[in-house]
């Protein structure tokens, strides 16, 4: 066996050790179930034992979802294990996006901040067209600033020298400077939405950028993320979170567009919460939403694997267990079936009926019994990271 893989199998067998107080988890079940083989997972296994044997791939994965995500705890932790386990972690955190401007948390890993006057919005409401889900929008013709900066503290060894800027399709009507930014090329998501990427002049963990409009012709700038990069190998892992967000949410998107240009080998959907966080839930519409969503995706990326993760219980406001979410595994569990998904299945493995509980007087959740705090979401990136190596060890690699 090659040296890389006794690596993996000595570290994942030190983190398989870890947690084990927690005896309410359910981690017999801390697996990917995949149906009918999910023949595209063999390709993206594969190229994880290419990056780990050669060291000459990259891996880029897109993580979507609601609050859970935003935060970018329990991702983040995700990709501390990737780094830990795999040598390499590179390319930008979260998607960057000025989430200030929404009076909103902004992801721990990156930050990103704006001066001028802005107006900000997300697809929450039907009537909100936005491609990624999020919009930040000025017409103001001051001299704007933008900050980006990744947290060193939580990624001390992340780094770009490439930078992507997502905005609507305005020419020559805006400009966007910085000493260091050389090199701009254009891609087109569709006729309105254009990628502008930038080469730098060294690498960084930080950058402002200069922005001047020109509203003679009274255009709107529309910023709709920002993506700090670099193209060494290794593994990059996206984030885009919405608080709020249900999986309707992203079918009033571009996602599936944004997926395919941005080539991404693994795209993970961890929705559920927000669409059962009520008294009554139509589950004719829950599952329509997902069914559509996972098809609008595959209809733009056929060989994509997609994972599909499980909410954990809750209670709703506060004082009853809301039932509702069983309801929502089941239909996430057939909607994968039926899509050829994969699925991580986290409700069963953080204990299933009456484990919020559990979380919460072991201090992994916050008193909403919604949220997790800080240590709950490491728990579950550590979680996630073990059902990988399960699936990639006992699946991929005892074959």
């Amino acid at each position: 066996m090659p040296l890389a893989i006794l690596f993996i199998l000595f570290f994942s067998s030190t983190l398989f050790a870890q947690d084990s107080n927690f005896v309410f988890l359910n981690k017999d079940s801390n697996y990917f179930k995949l149906w009918n083989r999910c023949p595209f997972y063999d390709s993206l296994f594969d190229k994880y034992n290419r990056l780990q044997i050669s060291g000459n791939e990259q891996i880029k994965i897109l993580h979507i979802g609601d609050s859970h995500i935003q935060a970018d705890i329990f991702t983040n932790q995700l990709r501390n294990q990737f780094f830990n386990n795999f040598f390499h972690l590179i390319g930008s955190p979260a998607i960057g996006f000025p989430y200030g401007i929404l009076k909103s948390n902004q992801p721990i890993s990156l930050k990103v901040e704006c001066t001028g006057n802005w107006e900000a919005y997300t697809s929450i409401k039907k009537n909100n067209y936005t491609p990624l889900g999020i919009t930040a929008i000025t017409n103001d013709s001051c001299a704007h600033k933008i900050f980006i900066s990744i947290n060193k503290k939580v990624l001390p060894n992340n780094n770009f020298n490439y930078l992507t800027i997502i905005t609507n399709n305005i020419d020559t009507s805006i400009k966007i400077t910085n000493p260091i930014l050389t090199n701009l090329s254009l891609s087109a998501l569709n006729d309105t939405i254009i990628f502008r990427t930038y080469k730098l002049a060294k690498y960084t963990d930080s950058i402002v950028l200069n922005i001047r409009l020109d509203t003679t012709n009274n255009k709107y700038f529309k910023l709709y993320g920002i993506i700090p990069f670099n193209d060494d190998p290794g593994i990059v892992y996206h984030t885009i979170g919405i608080n709020g967000a249900k999986a309707s949410t992203f079918l009033n998107t571009l996602i599936a567009d944004f997926i395919a240009l941005m080539k991404y080998d693994w795209l993970i959907i961890s929705l559920g919460t927000n669409d059962v966080y009520s008294k009554h839930i139509d589950s004719i519409e829950i599952a329509n939403n997902f069914r559509n969503l996972i098809k609008n995706i595959k209809r733009k990326n056929p060989y994509l694997p997609i994972l599909l993760t499980t909410p954990m219980e809750h209670y709703y406001k506060r004082k009853y267990i809301n039932t509702h979410v069983s309801f929502v595994r089941e239909i996430i569990l057939q909607i994968a079936k039926e899509e050829c998904c994969s699925v991580w299945d986290l409700y069963d493995v953080a204990g299933g009926h009456y484990s919020m509980h559990h979380w919460y007087i072991n201090k992994l959740a916050t008193s909403d019994k919604l949220h997790l705090n800080k240590q709950g979401y490491q728990l579950v990136g550590n979680l996630f990271f073990e059902a990988f190596m399960n699936t990639y060890l006992n699946g991929f690699l005892a074959r």
